[in-house]
């Protein structure tokens, strides 16, 4: 039986002893409901046939070598007898569009199965459509621990179904993890950014149904980059926007943002993230930024289509799925593989029909780099005339956009537009300051 509203379990105990106030059974729960754990569904074949499963909030790894795990059912739960009278059993790890199948595992006398769909696991045990993980296990130990059991199980197969935010139970309710990156602080910063874009949105708008490209505004958002705006050509619906995703930030991925830190800031940068950019990998960075500096401007070649694919079909994960860090360190593998940024001196009209991005900088009143503006999906008969026309009308709109910020471009930046005489002469922008 449940334990009544205010049964006493135990003393306080301090540094210094027992206390004199005692636990309840609420105040147990209350306390360590500010814990946030992961919800799972054990099933099993009872012996008697059929699938069987429970939902289960207290699930965790106990061991590598041998691999082994843990879940801890309530003593008076109907269905852990026929569970623990199985051959095996599989722990699901629920995703957190699955609280509805929760609450079904939660419930008592009801046919569990009628409508969760399924598939068995190597040796037969039930696997719940649709969730992040399944972990096939036969028991080890069940140990007695009060009111609850310790069931060990030996794991035999296992694999990741879905890479999915997972289902959490937090203080009575459920809910999903959210990274770092989507706390209220990094949300306020995303607003600013997403505030910033809208200053540029009509002029990517313009380049996009002038050029029929597609345009973008992607922003730093504490250590991510974050497409905050995006520009189609009209009619084109195959083109993957990835509107809102967190992209990692790494070489090349943001040389062109490294390329206006000071030497100094470069080097803290370079040394502070992990693992440390130095060696082969710093001098080729060196490089990059080298030709991004000269320029003021960055291009990038299509790289393979394999690779292009797989970048492809991360961002879209993550776009379905919201921000996963192995989706993210998955997408981190596969840009650290892309070629740098092009030498634009190098660009010949049988190169620029491979150009895939042309990419430059917004500067705020740091002279630091909040914000780039992209053209991408160029066409493959892209000559340079056309390349240019992308570039001068990405250098103008973010000319516009640095100067409607209050920005102050950095000498050197200044210098690179002067000595290769693009285009477009930088334009001294007198609009009042206005805050992004």
């Amino acid at each position: 039986a449940p334990d009544p509203p205010n049964a006493l379990i135990g003393p306080v105990v301090t540094s210094d002893g027992p206390a004199s106030t005692m636990i309840t059974a609420p105040r147990f729960r209350d306390v360590l409901g500010h814990f946030p754990t992961g919800v799972v569904v054990v099933t099993a074949m009872a012996p008697s046939g059929g699938p069987v499963g429970m939902a289960v909030g207290s699930f965790t790894s106990v061991s590598l070598d041998p691999p082994l795990v843990a879940f801890l059912p309530d003593r008076a739960s109907s269905t852990f007898p026929h569970i623990r009278g199985a051959a095996l059993f599989c722990i699901n790890v629920l995703a957190a569009d699955q609280e509805d199948v929760c609450r079904v595992f939660a419930l008592r006398g009801v046919d569990k199965f009628r409508d969760v769909p399924w598939s068995s696991s190597p040796l037969g045990a039930p696997v719940i459509d649709g969730v992040v993980a399944w972990i096939e296990c036969e028991p080890d130990q069940v140990h007695e621990a009060g009111d609850h059991f310790i069931v060990i199980g030996r794991v035999t197969a296992m694999d990741v179904a879905r890479p999915a935010i997972p289902l959490l139970f937090f203080q009575g309710g459920y809910g999903a993890f959210a990274p770092r990156s989507l706390v209220s602080g990094a949300r306020v910063e995303l607003e600013n950014q997403v505030r910033l874009a809208d200053l540029a949105r009509s002029g990517l708008e313009a380049i996009t149904t002038d050029l029929g490209v597609q345009t973008r505004a992607v922003a730093v958002v504490g250590e991510q980059q974050v497409i905050v705006a995006v520009s189609q050509p009209e009619g084109v619906t195959d083109w993957h926007t990835a509107i809102g995703i967190a992209l990692p930030f790494v070489p090349p991925w943001n040389a062109t943002y490294l390329a206006w830190l000071s030497d100094e800031q470069l080097d803290a940068w370079c040394a502070g993230v992990t693992p440390p950019v130095e060696g082969d990998r710093r001098a080729a960075l060196n490089e990059e930024i080298a030709v991004i500096r000269e320029h003021g401007w960055s291009l990038k070649y299509r790289d393979d289509d394999d690779l292009m694919q797989q970048i492809d079909d991360l961002e879209r994960g993550l776009e379905a799925s919201g921000p996963m860090p192995v989706l993210e360190r998955e997408l981190a593998a596969l840009v650290g593989r892309l070629s740098p940024h092009a030498d634009p001196d190098l660009l010949d009209d049988e190169r620029a029909g491979r150009v895939f991005t042309v990419a430059v900088p917004v500067f705020d009143a740091d002279a630091r780099v909040p914000m780039l503006l992209l053209a991408s999906h160029l066409p493959a008969e892209s000559t340079v005339p056309m390349i240019e026309r992308v570039r001068d009308r990405l250098l103008d709109v973010a000319a516009d956009t640095t100067g409607r910020i209050g920005g102050k471009p950095p000498t050197r930046y200044l210098e690179s537009r002067i000595n290769y005489r693009l285009a477009r002469p930088v334009r001294q922008v007198t609009t009042p300051k206005e805050a992004p």
